[in-house]
């Protein structure tokens, strides 16, 4: 449908990263792909991304 996310550890201490594991197990169970995760693309391709869409960056 086009949807696109982004997994996030909402970690508030370096220790807390080690939740974007589970981040991508949800994901995975749920069929997300790495085209659909915002976060697995390069700068250059998320910023021709964003300048792509009226009202971003």
């Amino acid at each position: 449908m086009g949807c696109l996310v982004a997994i996030d550890s909402d970690a508030h201490d370096i220790h807390e990263l080690d939740y974007l594991r589970w981040g991508v197990s949800q994901a995975r169970r749920a069929w997300i792909g790495p085209e659909s995760v915002v976060n697995t693309r390069s700068r250059d391709e998320l910023l021709a991304w964003a300048a792509g869409k009226p009202g971003r960056i």
